[in-house]
């Protein structure tokens, strides 16, 4: 497990650092050498998508999506449960779906053979990127929810955002 968890890091980490390196050749060529390159900005754009889309697994599985605190806080051990449940519920049935849809979109784009821009790559590579983050995302919010309810809070272990 240890394994997936690292890969689940490293590979938003390997997104962010291509991202970071692209667009520093941008505004080398752009603002030191006055002229712009058509590529970066389009690989800069699939790094930050891939980054959201890949990172989000590894937010849901440390619940650090963002949240209202104060009404599992306020309202008692019950309440936080049932909560809990419900938006993982609620958060897991939105990833299933995202992940039909992008799913679907990667294969309308790969059977229209849209190919990349400025780079020689088919599209829906880039578009694979919605339903892999979505069930990974999916999985994680599930196993963070069993995590949460098993999980004896008090009042004071509730961080409050």
């Amino acid at each position: 497990m240890k394994v997936i968890e690292r890969l689940e890091e490293y590979i938003p980490i390997i997104f962010l650092f291509i991202l970071f390196i692209v667009l520093i050749v941008q505004t080398f060529f752009r603002y030191v050498l006055s002229n712009s390159l058509l590529w970066p900005e389009e690989i800069a754009r699939y790094a930050f998508i891939a980054l959201v889309y890949f990172g989000s697994g590894v937010s849901a599985r440390e619940g650090r999506h963002l949240e209202i605190s104060v009404s599992k806080t306020l309202l008692g051990e019950k309440i936080r449960r049932i909560l809990v449940v419900l938006t993982s519920v609620i958060t897991t049935g939105y990833c299933i779906l995202m992940t039909i849809w992008g799913f679907d979109m990667a294969m309308f784009v790969k059977e229209s053979q849209q190919v990349s821009a400025s780079i020689p790559i088919p599209t829906y590579i880039f578009y694979l990127c919605i339903p892999i983050g979505m069930i990974w995302m999916a999985i994680r919010t599930i196993t963070f929810g069993k995590k949460d309810l098993r999980a004896h809070h008090t009042t004071e272990d509730i961080p409050i955002i």
